[in-house]
């Protein structure tokens, strides 16, 4: 949707620069009309977004009643008051003591003028679209996180304030089906070997040694986990430490950072991540997993598998590439990524189908891209293959560029 194009709900066509401005709402923010006015654009943008927000939810959560693909995994909550306060179920663990301080840091971080701009265009322009037959979308979709309103940051995703946190100290091996971990403070990682596992309202900062590849992982047919509200961040950063590892893994309001890939993906897929922030990769110039050149770090790599649902997120700060798709691990096949803010990267997104044919069915839409690729291509893809891109933009209004390959 073309700024120019868009309007208020309230007060009709909303002037596009700098920023998606109505001044009937500037008005009623009690500040002057002029352009000039930082203060007053600010809280009409955000009076705005909420008009618009609100006028599409709605229809929107109609439309998701007819979503329907099976997941194994639990259906995820609606997101939680941010002020929810849970405890933690009991929990089936192989200690591996380590020490580490037990603070929950704050997550005050924030952006320049060019995400205050990409969160006025996703919140003006994100619409949930009918699914493809072939890429349904998933049944567990929740409504609350689904109708995107504000960019993923560190206000929305990640552990919610004033959660009351218990310190586990320890790798966590999850053996037992069902298992619930709630409102933990993990020095350790988290491996899950069972099926319908849940982490909710944790961090997960992974051992002291530095010693394991991942801070989270699912990656067998006979497990499968849904991730929420939730942050990974290393205690320990290492040229090998990665963030979310598996399949069969349904996430929402993640803040993962400070790891070489934030999300790695392959084995089957079945995989939802939604409304997350994957930001602050670790990248090393002398990379000892790389031999000794630059770390190929990526804010999502997917590497085989089928039924991929990227939505809603907010991806930014990888050397990469922000999404990075091979067949390295097998034919990789059926990927949405829509409604998603992705930045930096050579390219933001790369599909490199290598040996095993075209791709089948990837659709990448309605996605904003910013300012930061190293060589100003928001896609490189290869020139054959089942893959479609409809209705991205760019923060800069530039037109999309797209390289093949």
């Amino acid at each position: 949707m073309a700024l120019t194009a868009l309007r208020c709900p309230r007060h009709g066509p909303v002037d596009g620069e700098p920023l998606p401005i109505c001044y009937g709402c500037l008005v009623e923010c009690g500040t002057s009309a002029s352009p000039s006015s930082a203060r007053g654009h600010d809280c009409a943008r955000r009076s705005l977004e909420r008009t618009q927000s609100s006028s599409r939810f709605a229809a929107a959560a109609q439309r998701l009643d007819h979503i329907t693909t099976p997941m194994p995994t639990p259906a995820v909550a609606d997101a939680p008051a941010r002020r929810a306060v849970t405890r933690g179920s009991p929990i089936s663990i192989t200690h591996d003591p380590t020490a580490g301080a037990a603070t929950r840091g704050s997550r005050a971080r924030r952006r320049s003028l060019r995400l205050a701009v990409a969160t006025s265009v996703v919140a003006l322009s994100a619409t949930l679209l009918p699914a493809t037959a072939a890429t349904a979308a998933p049944a567990t979709v929740d409504r609350a996180a689904a109708v995107t309103q504000a960019m993923p940051g560190p206000d929305n995703t990640g552990v919610p304030a004033g959660t009351s946190l218990r310190v586990q100290r320890g790798n966590m091996v999850i053996t037992t089906p069902g298992t619930v971990v709630s409102g933990l403070d993990i020095y350790g990682s988290v491996d899950v070997r069972a099926r319908n596992v849940t982490i909710r309202n944790s961090i997960i900062r992974g051992d002291a040694a530095g010693s394991q590849d991942f801070l989270v992982r699912s990656a067998s047919d006979a497990a499968s986990l849904t991730i929420t509200d939730s942050e990974l961040v290393p205690t320990v950063q290492t040229p090998r430490i990665n963030g979310l590892r598996g399949w069969n893994i349904n996430a929402a309001r993640l803040d993962i950072s400070k790891v070489i890939d934030p999300a790695h993906f392959w084995g089957t897929g079945n995989v939802q991540l939604r409304d997350s922030w994957i930001h602050d990769n670790l990248h090393y110039t002398n990379d000892p997993g790389w031999n000794g050149g630059p770390s190929h770090d990526d804010g999502i790599q997917i590497q085989g598998g089928s039924g991929y649902w990227i939505t809603g997120n907010r991806i930014e700060d990888a050397n990469n590439a922000a999404i990075m798709v091979t067949q390295d691990q097998g034919v990789t096949a059926n990927i949405m990524i829509r409604d998603n803010f992705l930045d930096g990267g050579a390219c933001t997104v790369n599909l490199a189908q290598k040996s095993r044919g075209p791709f089948q069915n990837i659709d990448i839409r309605d996605n904003v891209f910013g300012a930061n690729s190293v060589y100003n291509c928001q896609i490189i893809r290869p020139a054959g293959g089942d893959i479609t891109s409809t209705n991205n933009t760019t923060v800069s209004g530039k037109t999309m560029r797209i390289n093949t390959q």
